[in-house]
Order: C-alpha cells, then structure tokens, then sequence
C-alpha cells in the first residue's frame, strides 16, 4: 500500500491496524498467506484521508472507533487531535478521557480534562484532576515540578478569565508553592493570577518570583508584563534594576521601551530603541521586536530597516525557510509607503504569497504599482491573483473593478464586474458591486436587476435594501415596495445616515415633509453629505419653510462650489445673493 499519503500518521498505528489484519481463509495449500485489511485499517486510512481534505469530524469518529477496538493510545490521541480541529470541546473531552483509560500519563488529555472542569466551574473535579495529574507526570527526581511549569505555560496562553479559573489558581497554589526556587513556575503561577483578575497579588508574586532568577530576561520581561496592569512604577523599577546590571541587554532594552511607548513617551521610546540596537543583532526575535516596536512608535524607516534584518536573519538561518506567509512583509510596504518609496513597497508586498494575509498583500501590491505609474502591471497583479487565490476571488474582482473606475476605464470596470457575475452569482459582494458600478454610469435597470437578485439571495442585505429601496423612492414610483425594503434596512440599522437618508427621501416622494425633514436632519447630523444637504434644502423649500431652506443653502453652499449651490437655488427659486460668498 502506498504510504506517501498517509504519511502523517505514527508508524506505530499503522503496525496496530495491520497486526488487526487476517489471513483469508480457504485458500489452497502451499500458497502464500493473503492479508486483507479490516475495518480497522480501512477506518485508519479513511480517517487520514479525512483529515487531508479538511474534515475532522469524519476523522474524529473513525479514529476513536480504532482506537476503542485496538486499545492503542497513539489512535485515542489522533482522535483527540481531530477533535480539537473541529473546534468540539465535547468531542475532545471524549477524546481526552479514552486517551487517559488507555495511557494514564497522557498528559494533553489530562490537561483537556482539566480544562473542561474549569469552563464547568467544577472545583472537585479541578482538585481531583490535578491530583491525578501531580501521580502521574511527577518523576522522583529534581524534575518533578515540571508538569506544573508545563501546565501553567498552556493556561498562560489559553485559560479564559472566569469563576472557574479563579478555583483553578486556589486549588493550583499549593502546587506551586512547593518549588519556591523555580522562578519559572512562580512566574507562571503569577500570570495566572493575572488572568483571574487578581492583578496586585499577581505582581506581587512576579516580583518574588524573579527573586530567584534575577538575571533571567525571558522571565523578567514575563515579569514586567505581569505587573503592567497593576503597578506601572512596579514594572519600571524591575526593568531598570535589571538594566543597571546588563546595560546592554537587547531583549530587556526593547521591553523597556515599550513600556516608554505604552505610556506616551515617544521620544524615549526610540532613544531606548535605538540603544537596544545600537550593535546590531543576530537574533531574528530580537529584529522582530524592534520592527514591531518601531512600527508602534510609526517610525517607518526605522521599522523597515529592522524587518529587513529580521529576514535577513531567517535566510541565514536556512536557505530553504518559506517566507512567503510572512505577515511582516506588510508591515515592510506599509514602512515604505509613509516613507514615500512605493517601488519598494511594491517589492515587499509581492514577496507575500501565501496564507491569511495574501489577499491584503495583493491589493497593497497593486495601489503600490499604481502610484507609480505601472496600471497594466497592477491589473494584472489583481487579475493573476484570481487563480493563484480562488476563495478569494470575489474580493479580487470588486479591487481590479474599483482600479479600473479610478483608472477612468469604466467600460472595462462594467465588463469586468458582470463577467464576475456571471461567474460568481452567489457572492453578494459582487452583485451588489455590480449594481453600484451600474447606478454610477447611469444604467438603473441593470443596477436594479443586480439588486433584486441580491436580495433574493440574502433577504437581510441591508445595504442592497437600502440602495434598491433608494432607487425607486428616487424615481419616484414602486414607493410601496420602497417602503418596505427601506423599513426593513432602518429595522436593521437605525443609525445609519445613508439608510435615514433613503428614508426621509422617500417620506418626500410620499409627500409626508415632515417626517422627511426629521429623517434627513437625523442623517446629516450623524454624517454631512452633499448629496443629502441638498435633500434637506429641497424638503424644506418645498414646505414653504423658506428660511429654514436659505439658511441650509447658505451652509451647504459655505461646504461646496458656488455654481452647484447657484444650481440648487434658482432651481428651488431660493435667494443666492443673500448668501456669504460660495466656494469656487
């Protein structure tokens, strides 16, 4: 059987299935014993192939049902592993406890079961649970407290502030108290303090514990990290104790001054900064952390400078490392951005291929390119990226429209968004792009072909509600459908000042000006908008509250161009000259 596949799976759990296999029976006499796998290989193998095309809970079932059948620990912990996939507490509890029959050290189910007992706020089964563990993972010799040191780093990065982390911390105490001279554990047992709210006696412990390493900058920057949020005299005080006797000390330098930055203290922060790096570093963490805190600090050159040492040092470290997914290459192009270098940003962003950030990193690359002057490459950034990132090829296709509009090449923009139609006719986003390109040149019939397929699709799509409910009041007709699509849309966001807008736009049409003055007044004082400015001024006007009219007209013609405020006021017969002077 070819194994390339199934590679990830433990050799141990492949021999466990295929130890379950059996020889056929009735075959003839001299010949040579025939395997053939059994449910328990085959849900082995489905199980593999499950996981590889991203499904767990297939996985999960098949794999605890080997597990039970061949009593193999190694299976029980696959299952577990697929269970903490699919994002199923309740699956992995289940995982945990078949684990935990089959291997009694299986310390990640102990951990699991623990952490189900502190969701449930279960203090007996906290206590019983860390009774087993402490039997279990404690060897007789000087490394006993490490499950302890191993716990309290998981919790520090996943345990939920709650009751049920309060009992924890209390039943936890007198584990931790018997290494008082493991500062890692009294560090840890101090951030978990921490996340249980009580911050004093938090710092208080941090500060004991670092006692016993006093010279340790991991556990004196977790230290000041502790203390932080309870005492920020108490974490400088730490830092510069430490600082008088390692001056030099880069990591602590860089904690430090993100203390300076935290509190406002810019200036200080670089100097601390630029003292931390003043010799360089070999350290891709170290390079890192300053990029980060230059980037905090928004000093682009300096953030630049130090990201483009944190690569350098992962190319040194292997020239094979994968740095495709690196989500500092964003930070880079934005550096170069402020510093006005968009060929270079361009270049950082394109080095971003891969994972969450690729999206971002190709809409980046492409404005980059626009901005100097390269619009056909940036198209084609936009257009490759279609088939290099398929899921996100909505986003792609709404970008490279929105380019091209700003491009002046609506032509291309309108045939563009309805080829991405015709290929994604399930993507919201793209319908309702496609309506307002539509809208913009002019085309309402398309525009609202767009957007009644849009509301077919998803009933509740406020914006899409709003703009055909809008387009209709507008035109004044289907004001009874309008009604219902905007009071739907207002339901949804009573706040917002397009859909006001849209309504007292259509309480005009309906002739109720009251209630359309209220709505618009409502909008504008939320968000100004010339468009509904103008609303306002016509509403009124058409009232016969005349003053009230010239006096918006005066504000809406202090905020835009004296010929669109004369246009608007000889077309609502209202005074021009008795206004201050109008912007050209």
């Amino acid at each position: 059987m070819p194994t390339g596949r199934f590679s990830s799976l433990p050799a141990a759990v492949l021999a466990a299935a295929m130890t379950a296999a059996h020889a056929m029976p009735g075959m003839p006499a001299g010949h040579p014993a025939v395997s053939m796998p059994d449910r328990t290989l085959f849900e082995l193998i489905a199980a593999g192939v499950a996981i590889h095309r991203n499904d767990p809970d297939f996985a999960y079932a098949a794999w605890m049902d080997a597990a039970q059948k061949e009593h193999n620990p190694e299976i029980a912990e696959l299952a577990w592993q697929a269970a903490v996939a699919s994002r199923q507490p309740g699956k992995a509890l289940e995982a945990a406890q078949l684990w935990l029959r089959l291997d009694p050290k299986s310390e990640k189910a102990l951990q699991t079961i623990l952490a189900d007992a502190v969701e449930r706020n279960d203090q007996q089964r906290i206590v019983e649970t860390l009774a087993k563990m402490e039997k279990a993972l404690s060897p007789d010799d000087e490394k006993k407290g490490d499950w302890v040191e191993r716990l309290l780093d998981v919790l520090g990065h996943t345990a939920k502030p709650g009751a049920g982390l309060q009992k924890l911390s209390d039943a936890l105490a007198p584990y931790a108290a018997r290494y008082p001279k493991r500062a890692d554990i009294g560090i840890g047992y101090a951030q978990l303090l921490s996340r249980s709210g009580k911050l004093n006696l938090a710092c208080t412990r941090a500060e004991g514990a670092i006692r016993q390493a006093p010279d340790d900058p991991e556990l004196l920057g977790r230290a000041a990290d502790i203390c932080w949020p309870a005492d920020t005299a108490k974490t400088r005080s730490l830092l510069r104790q430490y600082l008088k006797r390692h001056p030099d000390d880069s990591l602590v330098l860089l904690i430090s001054g993100r203390v300076e930055q935290r509190l406002g203290e810019r200036a200080q922060a670089l100097a601390t900064l630029d003292r931390a790096m003043k010799k360089g570093t070999k350290d891709a963490r170290i390079a890192l952390n300053a990029g980060q805190l230059a980037a905090d600090l928004n000093d682009a050159a300096r953030t630049e400078k130090f990201l483009l040492r944190y690569v350098e040092l992962l190319k040194e470290e292997s020239e094979e490392i994968d740095l495709s997914r690196l989500e500092v290459w964003l930070q880079m192009g934005n550096a170069a951005l402020m510093q006005k270098a968009p060929e270079r940003a361009a270049e950082y962003f394109h080095e971003l291929q891969g994972g969450p950030f690729a999206l971002q990193a190709r809409i980046r690359e492409a404005l980059a390119l626009t901005d100097t002057g390269r619009n056909d490459e940036a198209l084609l950034v936009l257009r490759n990226a279609r088939k290099t990132l398929p899921l996100d090829a909505a986003a792609l296709y709404s970008a490279e429209t929105k380019l091209l509009l700003e491009l002046d090449r609506r032509d291309e923009a309108i045939k563009l968004i309805n080829e991405a139609v015709e290929k994604l006719p399930s993507e919201p986003g793209v319908l309702y792009d496609a309506a307002m390109v539509e809208e913009e040149s002019g085309n309402t019939a398309a525009a609202e072909k767009h957007l009644e397929a849009l509301i077919k699709l998803s009933p509740n799509h406020v914006e899409a509600l709003n703009a055909l409910g809008y387009l209709w009041a507008d035109g004044n007709r289907n004001l009874k459908e309008a009604r219902e699509l905007l009071e739907r849309a207002y339901k949804a966001e009573p706040l917002n000042p397009f859909i006001l807008d849209s309504m007292g736009w259509l309480c005009f049409r309906e002739g109720r000006l009251k209630a359309a003055a209220e709505f618009t007044s409502a909008s504008l004082k939320r968000l100004w908008d010339a468009e509904v400015s103008a609303h306002l001024v016509e509403i009124l006007a058409r009232d016969g509250r005349t003053a009230e009219a010239q006096r918006m007209l005066a504000d809406y013609a202090s905020r835009t161009s004296a010929s669109e405020a004369k246009a608007l006021a000889d077309r609502l017969s209202l005074k021009l000259s008795s206004l201050p002077e109008a912007k050209e």
